[in-house]
C-alpha cells in the first residue's frame, strides 16, 4: 500500500505538471511513477509549480502595427496575410475584407484600394481603385482602372479604362475607352471624349473675347474666323465658301460644308469612328455619295424615278428608286429589278421541311473575327427569312469593317469584343427574320400582278415612305450615321449591323422621327439610347434592307440544293422593266474626283484651322 505521505508527494507532483502545461504548452511533464517503496519528492519540484512569472495564453486583442497571420479582424495598419478583415492602411494577401487604402492582392473586398495580382475583388469597388493584373472585381467600380486581365463586374462609371483584356461587364460611361480589346467588353462602352486642339493665334488674328468667356478670332487677311470655346478649343472654322464645325482631336472636323463656284455644294461628314461620308449635289440634280472606299452616283433618268450606279471594288451595279414627297420631305423608295416564280416565294416563305446547316465559309474573313464578339450566324436554319437575316447582316458588318479600315477610319486590329448583353441575341434576329417574312409576302404578292413587269408608274403626291408602316418596326442599320441622344444631348455613332426600332410615326415640321437602339456593337450608341432620324435616311435604311434581301434572294435562286440548302422549285427570274436602267459610264470617275477633293478640302482646313489662315 501505498502511505498517506507518498500519496501527497504524488498529488503535489502532478499538480505541478499540470500548471506548467498551462504556463508553458511545449514544455512536457511525466509524473514519477508510483512506487512501492517510500521515496523523497525532488527537492525542487514545489518551487516549480508556484511559479508565477509565465501568464496563462489569453488571445491577445491586436493593436496597432500588430501581425494577424490567421483569421480575426485586424484594424489601424495592420497585416493580415490570411482571411479575417482588414481596416485603415492595412495589407490583405489572401481572403478577408480590407477597407481603406488597404492592398488585397487576393481575395477579400476592397475599398480605395489595389488589387495588383489575382484574386476576386467582390462586392462595390468605389473611388480611384485600381485592379492592374487578373482579378474579378465584382459590383461597381468608380474611377477604376484594370489595365491587364480583371473583370470589373457590374457598373462601370467614370474614368474607367480597360487597355488590355478584361471583361468590363454592364455599361461604361464617362471616358471611357477599351483600347486594347480581347476581353468582353461590356454593353457599349461610350468613346473617349475627344477634345479638339488649342488654337494659337497668330500676329495677324484679331481675337474677341466674349463675356462668356469664348472667343472670337478673325484673319482680316483672307476673312477666316476662328470660334474656340472658353478652354481655347476649335469649334468652328469659317472662310468664304467653307463652313467647318465638329474638330477632332487630330485637327480633322466632323462636318464641312463647302459651296463651289459652279453652284456645286459638297458636305463632308466624320463619323464618331472617324469613317467619312461625302456628298455633292451638281447641276442637273446629279448627287455624288461616297462612304470610305465605296459609294454611287445618282441621275434622274424619267420623270418620279432615279437611278444609282454603285462601285464597289471596281465593280458597277445599277439600282432604279422612285421619287416621293411626304410634307415636304423627299425620299427614294427601292424598286426590284427582277420578281421570281410564285412557287420560289412560297419556298423561301414557308418553313422548310426539315432545318439545315449551313456552310458560310466566313472563319477567314478580317470582319468575321473582328465582329466575332458580336455576330455568329445560326447553327441551323429552318426557314429561309432566318437564312436571309443571317446574310443581310454579314453584308452589312463587312461594310462596316470596310468603312473604319478606310483611311481615317479609327478601328483597332483587335476584336470586338462584346458580352451577352451586347451580342445579337436570336430574340433580335428573329424579330428581323419577321420584318424579312413581309418583305417576302410582298414581293410574292407584287410578282402575281399582271403590272409587275411593266413600265413604270406614275408617282402619287404626298405618299406616306414604306418606313412609317405600322408593320414596318425594325430597321438594320446600313451606313455609318451620327446621332444626338434625347435625354442627355449627347452625340453618339451607329454603323451598320446595328438595330434599331422607330419608337413613333409622328414626323416633326423638320422631317424627323424617333427611334430607340436595340442592339448595337460595343463602342456605338448604348442599348436604350433615344434620339430621332430624319425619314428620308430611315427609308434609305428600309431600302438598303430590300436590296439586301434581293441579293440573298439571287443567292438562294442560283444555288439550290448547295451548301446544305434544301433542293427549291425553279425561280425563273423575271425582269422588272421599271427597275432596268443603264449604268452612269462616268460613275467611277466622279467618285474618284470627289474623294480627291475631300482630302484636299479636309487637309486644307486642317492647316488653316491650326494656323488661323
Amino acid at each position: 500500500m501505498i502511505s498517506r505521505e507518498s500519496t501527497k508527494k504524488i498529488m503535489r507532483n502532478k499538480f505541478a505538471c499540470l500548471l506548467a502545461l498551462l504556463i508553458v504548452p511545449a514544455s512536457v511533464c511525466v509524473s514519477a511513477p508510483a512506487d512501492k517503496t517510500s521515496k523523497p519528492a525532488p527537492a525542487k519540484a514545489a518551487p516549480a509549480a508556484a511559479k508565477p512569472a509565465t501568464p496563462a495564453p489569453v488571445r491577445p486583442t491586436p493593436a496597432a502595427n500588430t501581425s494577424t497571420p490567421s483569421g480575426g479582424r485586424n484594424n489601424n495598419n495592420t497585416s493580415t496575410p490570411s482571411g479575417g478583415r482588414n481596416n485603415n492602411n492595412s495589407s490583405t494577401p489572401s481572403g478577408g475584407r480590407n477597407n481603406n487604402n488597404t492592398s488585397t492582392p487576393s481575395g477579400g473586398r476592397t475599398n480605395n484600394a489595389s488589387a495588383p495580382s489575382g484574386g476576386v475583388t467582390g462586392g462595390r469597388n468605389t473611388n480611384n481603385a485600381s485592379t492592374p493584373s487578373g482579378g474579378v472585381s465584382g459590383g461597381r467600380t468608380n474611377n477604376a482602372s484594370t489595365p491587364s486581365g480583371g473583370v470589373p463586374g457590374g457598373r462601370s462609371n467614370n474614368n474607367a479604362a480597360t487597355p488590355s483584356g478584361g471583361a468590363t461587364g454592364g455599361r461604361t460611361f464617362g471616358n471611357a475607352g477599351v483600347p486594347g480589346r480581347g476581353g468582353v467588353a461590356g454593353n457599349n462602352p461610350t468613346p473617349p471624349s475627344r477634345q479638339p486642339p488649342v488654337f494659337r493665334p497668330g500676329p495677324n488674328m484679331q481675337t474677341t473675347r466674349r463675356p462668356d468667356g469664348t472667343q472670337v478670332h478673325v484673319n482680316p487677311q483672307t476673312h477666316a474666323t476662328i470660334n474656340t470655346d472658353r478652354g481655347g478649343h476649335i469649334t468652328s472654322f469659317e472662310r468664304p465658301g467653307v463652313k467647318a464645325t465638329g474638330f477632332r482631336t487630330d485637327g480633322r472636323a466632323g462636318h464641312i460644308e463647302q459651296s463651289r463656284p459652279d453652284g456645286s455644294r459638297m458636305v463632308v461628314d466624320r463619323g464618331v469612328h472617324g469613317e467619312r461620308t461625302v456628298q455633292s449635289v451638281r447641276p442637273g440634280g446629279v448627287r455624288v455619295v461616297s462612304v470610305g472606299r465605296q459609294g454611287f452616283v445618282e441621275r434622274p433618268f424619267r420623270p418620279g424615278y432615279v437611278s444609282r450606279t454603285y462601285v464597289v471594288g471596281g465593280r458597277t451595279q445599277v439600282r432604279v428608286y422612285r421619287s416621293y414627297t411626304y410634307r415636304n420631305v423627299q425620299y427614294v423608295t427601292y424598286v426590284p429589278s427582277v420578281y421570281y416564280q410564285p412557287a420560289f416565294y412560297s419556298w423561301a416563305y414557308r418553313p422548310w421541311n426539315r432545318p439545315v446547316v449551313f456552310a458560310w465559309g466566313w472563319g477567314s474573313a478580317p470582319w468575321y473575327g473582328y465582329y466575332g464578339g458580336y455576330f455568329a450566324p445560326a447553327p441551323m436554319y429552318p426557314t429561309a427569312s432566318l437564312w436571309l437575316t443571317d446574310y443581310l447582316l454579314a453584308q452589312n458588318l463587312q461594310a462596316a469593317y470596310a468603312y473604319q479600315t478606310a483611311p481615317g477610319g479609327d478601328i483597332s486590329t483587335e476584336p470586338v469584343a462584346q458580352n451577352s448583353q451586347g451580342a445579337l441575341s436570336p430574340e433580335v434576329k428573329q424579330m428581323i427574320a419577321d420584318e424579312v417574312q413581309q418583305q417576302l409576302a410582298a414581293q410574292q404578292a407584287a410578282a402575281a400582278q399582271p403590272a409587275a413587269t411593266a413600265a413604270y408608274q406614275p408617282t402619287a403626291a404626298d405618299t406616306p415612305p414604306p418606313a412609317l408602316d405600322p408593320s414596318l418596326r425594325i430597321f438594320v442599320v446600313s451606313t455609318p450615321l451620327n446621332v444626338t441622344g434625347t435625354a442627355d444631348g449627347q452625340t453618339c455613332g451607329l454603323t451598320p449591323g446595328d438595330v434599331i426600332e422607330r419608337a413613333s410615326r409622328t414626323v416633326t415640321s423638320n422631317g424627323m422621327v424617333a427611334i430607340n437602339v436595340i442592339n448595337s456593337k460595343a463602342g456605338d450608341c448604348p442599348v436604350d439610347t433615344a434620339s430621332s432620324l430624319d425619314v428620308a435616311t430611315l427609308q434609305d435604311m428600309h431600302n438598303q434592307f430590300q436590296e439586301q434581301i434581293a441579293n440573298g434572294m439571287n443567292q438562294l435562286a442560283s444555288n439550290p440544293g448547295q451548301g446544305g440548302l434544301p433542293a427549291a422549285p425553279a425561280a425563273n427570274p423575271q425582269p422588272v422593266a421599271a427597275g432596268q436602267a443603264p449604268a452612269d459610264p462616268q460613275a467611277a470617275t466622279l467618285l474618284a474626283q470627289q474623294t480627291q477633293q475631300a482630302d484636299q478640302t479636309e487637309a486644307d482646313i486642317q492647316s488653316s484651322a491650326a494656323s488661323g489662315q
